[in-house]
């Protein structure tokens, strides 16, 4: 089975009562942010490869880990994007209601066993996931679970600066995903006028956001669907702000030198505790994982492609 490169650097710290003490440093992510990539190629050749990968309809962030809802929705969103056949993206669909929707909950979760407690429970990415897939897949049969997944988005509460979900440290990740949702689902979006205006008014004069190639391709994207989501009276509001004129100067500062670098944005973590009879001798591990740069690029590209 062909294997693909790790795409993130796990910088690793066992957290102490004391003080957080660094271990190591590993790669990692070797297999979901993979659909990131093949989003922006649409290469048949990558689609191939991570169809390969696949553990029964489902998939992993890295070799090994053991499959969960959103790395799994990660290469499936890359897939559908590169025109993967349709009948096996709704098989996986069908794995993934099948796998990490909770009745109980009437929402996904990333998994329901896992290695610390704070990963259980219902998900805010992956039930943005699953509206959009559901919708994007045209599968009726499973609309009383994506209306439930939409409920739950619609429960969730947010500031100026977005959503905060579980495993991204940058929030642009989460507030694309709910944002791309709740557009696939048709949501009037007026409420969203101060997520817009703290987007347009933290805009550098450059037209990045903190000279981020990351941040300011996923804020590009995030201003499109502010724009399709509000009602055209909430845009007139805003003047002199325009949301149209933020995507352009984002756009400009893209196609820039510094906006083509590959750079090493900090963009997943996550703590688990060593397995232990003894709660006493248990150890909290915390990874820390940056881009290696590819992940950014390839955010870069669908950027410039969705907001021609």
């Amino acid at each position: 089975m062909t294997s693909l490169p790790p795409l993130l650097r796990a910088h690793i710290y066992e957290l102490r009562d004391n003080q957080p003490l660094y271990l190591r440093t590993l790669y990692e992510g070797n297999i979901a942010f993979h659909g990131v990539l093949l989003k922006a190629s649409r290469s048949p050749e990558l689609a191939s490869i991570l169809w390969s990968l696949q553990a029964q309809g489902l998939w992993e962030y890295s070799a090994g880990f053991g499959v969960t809802m959103e790395d799994s929705a990660l290469v499936m969103d890359g897939l559908l994007d590169a025109g993967w056949p349709q009948a096996s993206l709704r098989h996986s669909l069908s794995c993934l209601v099948a796998s990490f929707y909770s009745t109980a909950d009437e929402a996904f979760h990333t998994l329901f066993h896992g290695r610390s407690a704070y990963w259980l429970g219902p998900s805010l990415e992956a039930n943005a996931f699953a509206v959009y897939f559901i919708d994007k897949l045209a599968c009726p049969e499973y609309k009383a679970v994506r209306d439930s997944a939409l409920a739950y988005l619609l429960r969730q509460p947010f500031t100026s600066l977005g959503w905060r979900g579980r495993w991204f440290q940058q929030q642009s990740v989460s507030n694309f995903y709910v944002l791309r949702a709740l557009a696939s689902a048709g949501v009037d979006g007026h409420n969203l006028l101060p997520v817009l205006i703290q987007l347009i008014q933290t805009q550098s004069l450059n037209g990045s956001w903190n000279s981020s190639v990351l941040i300011t391709s996923l804020n590009a994207l995030c201003l499109g669907y502010l724009i399709e989501l509000m009602p055209p009276s909430c845009i007139q509001l805003l003047k002199p702000l325009c949301p149209r004129t933020a995507i352009s100067k984002a756009r400009l500062w893209l196609m820039t030198d510094e906006g083509q670098m590959r750079q090493s944005d900090p963009l997943l973590y996550y703590w688990y505790e060593s397995e232990s009879p003894s709660p006493a001798s248990k150890r909290k591990y915390f990874y820390h994982c940056e881009d290696l740069g590819s992940i950014c690029l390839a955010w870069r590209s669908n950027a410039l492609s969705e907001t021609a």
